[in-house]
């Protein structure tokens, strides 16, 4: 089922639900132009965050259907290459992880998770100068799609990041 960009807006993740003492950056970004790959809606939101030194960005896409959302996957999954890593999260089909230091200071690591007609996207950006606490990106990542199954079965959003 595709989300509505209403239906997106909804579950970006809010301050109640992302770890204590985060704070949101900016404004969320919203768009329900359809794609050429078939997506329909699409949303971004972003977070400070004082206790990783750093910034965390949540992205979510929706499409007409589970294949487009695969075959979108799968097209990010081979543009990262052997940087990837497979990963588990409860509630995704499927799910890869790509995390290491662009600079001396500057580490990322990136979960990317196909649920159903959806792909999302948690980022966490540091300047620690090593790779973010996978169990944060973990527990973030699982409260995301757990928020986007709710939304997809018609629930309201209340997952909460552990």
């Amino acid at each position: 089922m595709a989300l509505s960009k209403e239906q997106i807006a909804e579950e970006l993740p809010t301050l109640d639900a992302v770890p204590p003492g985060w704070e949101e950056v900016g404004t969320p970004r919203l768009d329900n132009t359809p794609g050429k790959d078939g997506s329909r809606a699409y949303g971004h939101k972003g977070y400070r965050a004082p206790d990783l030194d750093g910034a965390v960005g949540f992205g979510i896409t929706s499409y007409g259907n589970p294949a487009h959302a695969m075959a979108r996957f799968s097209k990010v999954k081979a543009d990262y290459g052997s940087q990837t890593r497979p990963t588990s999260i409860a509630g995704a089909d499927q799910a890869f992880a790509r995390s290491g230091c662009i600079a001396e200071r500057y580490c990322s690591a990136t979960i990317y998770v196909r649920a159903g007609s959806m792909v999302l996207m948690v980022n966490i950006n540091s300047d620690t100068g090593e790779a973010p606490d996978p169990k944060i990106l973990n527990s973030v990542t699982r409260m995301h799609v757990a928020r986007a199954r709710q939304i997809e079965r018609g629930e309201a959003p209340t997952a909460k990041a552990s």
